[in-house]
């Protein structure tokens, strides 16, 4: 290899690095969880709305005020049912102390007929938790979701106070509420 196509290689692996870095920067980078939303057509004046178990439509604005666990899953995904049982029992905690903490489980981009005979089959009630069809994934992709699941923790104004990847346990998703709670 001569010296030309050396520095020409050299120069092209400096332009790759500084691209990846920048695009890992970019992506990382918390951003106000209203201006996120209302990119996507989250917010106020909503152009996507979404529909809970019996058709109606939801929208994040009515629990504006209170901190949000909103996490992703789907029937497909084999961690989903060990996540919603975390989801529940850390809800129903937080619903006998009468905080203002609401829990949101989005499924994403199946049907209401796919939803039903997951949640049906994984026998787990699932009271305390607001059950929620994105049948667009909308959601998860304004939240730039690549793992299942994924929960993102909101403080009472809306902004992203925690995103984690994968199934947590109880004292680790009470820990990053109670974070998010001292953010307010």
């Amino acid at each position: 290899m001569n010296r030309t196509h050396y520095f020409g290689l050299c120069a092209l692996c400096i332009v790759v690095l500084f691209l990846s870095l920048a695009t890992y920067v970019y992506l990382h980078t918390p951003r106000d969880a209203k201006e996120a939303a209302v990119e996507k057509g989250l917010g106020s004046g909503e152009m996507h709305v979404f529909t809970d178990r019996n058709g109606n439509s939801v929208s994040f604005d009515a629990y504006e005020g209170k901190v949000r666990v909103v996490s992703s899953w789907a029937s497909w995904n084999p961690f989903s049912a060990a996540d919603l049982a975390v989801l529940n029992a850390v809800s129903a905690e937080y619903a006998s102390r009468g905080e203002p903490v609401v829990f949101i489980a989005i499924n994403r981009k199946e049907t209401k007929e796919q939803a039903e005979r997951f949640l049906t089959a994984i026998e787990n009630n699932l009271e305390h938790l607001a059950i929620v069809l994105d049948q667009n994934d909308t959601f998860y992709a304004s939240i730039d979701g690549y793992a299942m699941p994924e929960t993102v923790i909101y403080d009472n104004r809306g902004n992203i106070a925690s995103h984690v990847r994968g199934v947590q346990s109880k004292e680790q998703l009470i820990t990053l509420i109670e974070e998010a709670k001292v953010r307010q």
